[in-house]
C-alpha cells in the first residue's frame, strides 16, 4: 500500500546536476507516497562522487501519538532568540534536544517541572538559521523546526 509521507534530499555540497536513487525506486529529489519504514537514498553528483543517507518515516501507531503531536507547540516561530515550548496536558518529564541544520546536537536538557505547561528556551547566542528540536516523552518522539532570525 502507498503511504502519504515524503522525504526530500537537501544537498549541501557537490557539483550539480545531482542524481537520486531511492530504495523505493524513486529517482527525484523527493520520494513520495512513503509508508512507515526506513528508506535509503544514494545521491551522486556530476563529478561522480556519491553518498548514501537514510530517511525514517515513523509509524503513528495510536491516537496517543497523534495527541502528543498536537499537544506540543513552539512560539514565536520564527523567533528572535527566545521562544516557548508548550505541552498541553503533559505531566511527565520531557527530554529536549536542539540540533543545528547539519544534524549536530548542540544542546540537550530535561524539563522535569513544566511550569504552566510551558518551557522557555533562549538560542540568541547561536548563529541565525534553522534549528530542529527533538522532544522525547517516554518512548515517543516529536520533532519541531524553529527559525532563528535576529530581525
Amino acid at each position: 500500500s502507498t503511504g502519504n509521507a515524503s522525504a526530500t534530499v537537501n544537498t549541501l555540497n557537490g557539483s550539480a546536476p545531482f542524481t537520486y536513487d531511492w530504495s523505493n525506486g524513486d529517482s527525484t529529489v523527493t520520494a513520495a507516497g512513503l509508508s512507515a519504514g526506513t528508506y535509503f537514498v544514494t545521491v551522486s553528483d556530476a563529478s561522480g562522487c556519491s553518498t548514501v543517507d537514510t530517511a525514517i518515516v515513523p509509524l503513528v501507531s495510536s491516537v496517543t501519538d497523534l495527541q502528543l503531536e498536537s499537544a506540543i507547540n513552539i512560539y514565536p516561530n520564527p523567533t528572535t532568540g527566545s521562544f516557548v515550548i508548550t505541552f498541553e496536558g503533559l505531566t511527565q518529564a520531557v527530554d529536549i534536544e536542539l540540533y543545528n541544520a547539519l544534524g549536530q546536537r548542540i544542546d540537550d536538557r530535561t524539563a522535569y517541572n513544566v511550569v504552566d505547561m510551558k518551557y522557555s528556551m533562549d538560542i540568541s547566542d547561536l548563529a541565525e538559521g534553522v534549528y530542529f528540536i527533538r522532544l522525547r516523552v517516554g518512548d515517543k518522539l516529536v520533532n519541531r523546526r524553529v527559525l532563528y532570525t535576529s530581525r
